[in-house]
């Protein structure tokens, strides 16, 4: 590949997106804190037809995967809460964004019922994008001894609240370690199941949020690759940069010397009623074989491909370049297509050694075809990054040949990815109270991939 020239835009686009959240924390407090948490809804695990088929003899050979493209997000959403309360020994989940509302309370609700009946319950969760109230930290700290979250990298020091001032300073004085982000979204419970994809634990990922809601697909697989998911997640989770939630300074000073406010019922989590349907519909057997089980695929083989923590540790200039293994395997996959490559991405945006390969592969195969659906200016929450890309789509039509579709703001079939739109325009705005005038949703680049042949 071509080496890549750094761009004062690079520090442009960083600054943009990261200086409105220097100064935003987000949740002003706890909604409906109460006393010490009760031990309602506690109970045996539900019988699962997801965890039937992964724990089944024959589906526990060699290289044999089954697979289901989660599409619409409610449907995400029912997956998890469903396999939250059937599993038996563990959850591991990873994520770069976890956000105090409906949804985040809802699965954080869940996976406290689930450390209560004894399930080992580990939350690793980026430090920049998510939640840091300190109240809600300190109850997540000490609400249940099987119930574990670790920050991926705190942007300063040991806290999770930083003031605006220290933030600024990271990110001026050690922009190398500020810059080492975790995308990684791996949700895996018992070690047998696992779903990976573009969702974060925020309303507007599983078709929650009025105004803005994300078209995201993830993979939900059964096989022997969740061993190598397990791997990847145990790998950020033992990290040196991965903090227990509980040995943050801020976080274990409020604990000795404040009063922890829970919330202790259901009620308290004030889910607003959002997820009565998902609440009935997660313990029907039948409705979860219908909706998973019987929509399974094999695949003859699947490798999980994610990039080692710490991978942004080059110096200087080599920062930016983002030659990590995800970047490699999938420059090596796309160099062996002979007749067609199909791309969904948020954000069209090809570095240089990027435009150097396509530019290669056209000129090998004159007649492939190169076909990308991304979002149109109306429908990106990143207008900033769709400059970036108008600027280059000369070179995308013209000497790439491109083939681009842009998804509209409200496309004609909205009903059929987002079946509650009509519900939700009818909802009221969003339940949580800023304590900033703005917030600024980021334009990520996934760092997680899985390849699988038929």
């Amino acid at each position: 590949m071509t080496k890549r020239i750094f761009n004062i835009q690079s520090v442009v686009i960083l600054l943009l997106i990261w200086l409105p959240l220097l100064s935003c924390s987000t949740i002003e407090k706890i909604p409906g804190a109460t006393g010490p948490v009760s031990d309602v809804f506690i109970a045996s695990p539900i019988d699962s037809p997801l965890l039937n088929l992964a724990n089944s003899p024959g589906n526990l050979t060699k290289d044999k995967n089954w697979t289901h493209i989660l599409n619409i997000g409610e449907e995400a959403l029912l997956a998890r809460i469903h396999l939250i309360r059937s599993a038996k020994k563990s959850i591991d989940i990873q994520t770069i964004i976890w956000i105090n509302d409906e949804v985040g309370r809802f699965v954080i609700f869940e996976l406290i019922q689930a450390a209560k009946r004894g399930v080992k319950v580990q939350l690793l969760i980026d430090h920049f994008a998510s939640e840091k109230n300190i109240e809600i930290a300190a109850f997540l700290a000490t609400v249940n001894q099987n119930f574990e979250i670790k920050i991926y990298n705190p942007v300063s020091g040991k806290v999770i609240d930083p003031s605006s001032v220290t933030k600024l300073k990271a990110l001026f004085l050690s922009f190398n370690q500020f810059n080492q982000r975790m995308h990684n979204k791996i949700f895996t419970v018992d070690n047998v199941i696992s779903i990976t994809g573009g969702r974060n634990y925020q309303n507007a990922y599983f078709d929650q949020a009025k105004g803005l809601n994300y078209k995201d697909r993830e993979v939900i697989i059964v096989g022997p690759v969740v061993q190598e998911m397990r791997a990847s997640f145990q790998a950020f989770w033992n990290f040196k940069r991965s903090i227990n939630l509980k040995d943050l300074n801020d976080v274990k000073n409020y604990i000795k010397h404040s009063e922890v406010k829970l919330w202790g019922t259901k009620e308290s989590f004030q889910l607003h009623g959002f997820f009565e349907d998902i609440d009935q519909h997660a313990s029907q057997s039948q409705l979860i074989t219908e909706l998973f089980v019987n929509q399974m695929t094999e695949v003859n083989h699947a490798d999980f491909i994610a990039d080692a923590p710490g991978k942004n540790r080059k110096k200087w200039f080599g920062r930016f370049r983002g030659l990590g293994k995800i970047t490699i395997e999938l420059a090596q996959l796309v160099s062996q297509a002979k007749e067609s490559i199909y791309i969904q991405t948020p954000y069209l945006v090809l570095s240089g050694p990027a435009v150097g390969l396509f530019k290669k592969i056209r000129k090998e195969s004159p007649s492939i075809e190169i076909r990308i659906s991304t979002n149109s200016l109306a429908a990106t929450d990143s207008w900033y990054v769709y400059a970036l890309s108008h600027k280059q789509k000369k070179i995308y039509l013209d000497n790439l040949k491109f083939i681009i579709c842009e998804i509209k703001p409200y496309p004609e079939d909205i009903n059929t990815f987002i079946p509650t739109y009509q519900q939700l325009r009818n909802r009221p705005f969003g339940h949580q109270k800023w304590n900033c005038k703005k917030s600024l949703i980021f334009a990520y680049m996934p760092n997680r991939w899985l390849l699988m042949t038929k």
